[in-house]
């Protein structure tokens, strides 16, 4: 009809930006703009380089406006050849431990009875996978609700990021496999925009999701401790401490609470147990652990 009549029908520009459909995908791209300058603020009071597109912030030696007067001929007068320290064999003292100790040393007594469980903090931080666009207020939910579902009379004890070098900073290492994140300025309700290792790599960005989950656990009951720096100690201590009060399981993953636990052990108190989280690990009484071992050659521990 159009060719025949010679006339054209079209819409005009300002017509079609009137349209219910284009209305209501302007009011959500609007949502969008202010959620973003919501958790980007790019007015707030910082003296520190940061991206307000990603929230990755600059350390104070930051300086790319001197790119071409400093130039790279000073990156390569450093090494980089640097290699990461031996790994301890930590499987082979856990099996020699077990081989002197009796199997009952090596089963757990299901009773009916009150317990109190102490858990590695470090071993949850890699449970939960996270993915791109979820909140970090709803993975930390999603953290509470793992451990609240699965176990009762908890309390968590996480390693610290505020002191500066620790002992543990090769095994931190040498778990990021190389990958080291930016750090990141963030709000509860910012949406995680990286893989969560990449995120966690950054040992700024790490003390402040464990801030949040703390806030969380404790928002709901569950008793949680923030080490000034490696945790094993404070972890092995708090078992002794509940278990001269109650049955204590300590759960976690690393042989160092196995032996840290035998060498705080003492006479008289409450049944303590150290166990795996996973299905097939090993749960050791460590009452019957600790004498057995007291009696070995100190070659046990080389």
């Amino acid at each position: 009809m159009q060719e025949l009549t010679g006339k054209h029908f079209h819409t005009s520009e300002q017509h079609e930006e009137m349209t219910e459909a284009r209305r209501e995908r302007d009011r959500k791209d609007a949502e969008k703009v202010l959620a973003f300058f919501k958790d980007y603020d790019p007015f707030q009071e910082s003296n520190e380089l940061r991206n307000i597109a990603n929230g990755v912030t600059g350390p104070a030696s930051a300086n790319p406006h001197l790119l071409y007067e400093v130039g790279v001929e000073e990156v390569f007068t450093y090494d980089w050849l640097a290699t990461l320290l031996r790994e301890a064999n930590k499987p082979q003292l856990a099996d020699e431990i077990a081989a002197v100790v009796p199997k009952s040393a090596l089963e757990s007594f299901e009773e009916e009875r009150t317990v109190t469980n102490v858990l590695d903090g470090s071993s949850l931080l890699q449970r939960i996978p996270g993915k791109k666009g979820d909140t970090f207020e709803d993975i930390a939910s999603m953290y509470m609700k793992h451990v609240s579902k699965k176990i009762l009379n908890l309390v968590v004890v996480f390693d610290g990021y505020k002191s500066g070098p620790t002992t543990k900073d090769m095994t931190h290492n040498r778990r990021s496999k190389g990958v080291f994140g930016p750090k990141v300025m963030f709000t509860p309700t910012m949406p995680l925009r990286s893989k969560k290792e990449t995120y966690l790599s950054n040992s700024d960005n790490k003390q402040n999701f464990i801030d949040l989950l703390c806030e969380t656990f404790k928002a709901n009951g569950i008793d949680c401790v923030n080490a000034s720096a490696d945790a094993d100690v404070m972890i092995a201590k708090k078992g002794i401490e509940h278990a001269r009060e109650t049955v204590t399981y300590v759960i976690g993953e690393d042989t160092d609470l196995l032996a840290l636990l035998c060498h705080y052990a003492e006479r008289g108190m409450n049944d303590l147990y150290f166990k795996s989280s996973k299905e097939d690990g090993k749960c050791w009484h460590i009452n019957s652990v600790a004498v057995a071992v007291a009696s070995c050659p100190c070659t046990l521990w080389m």
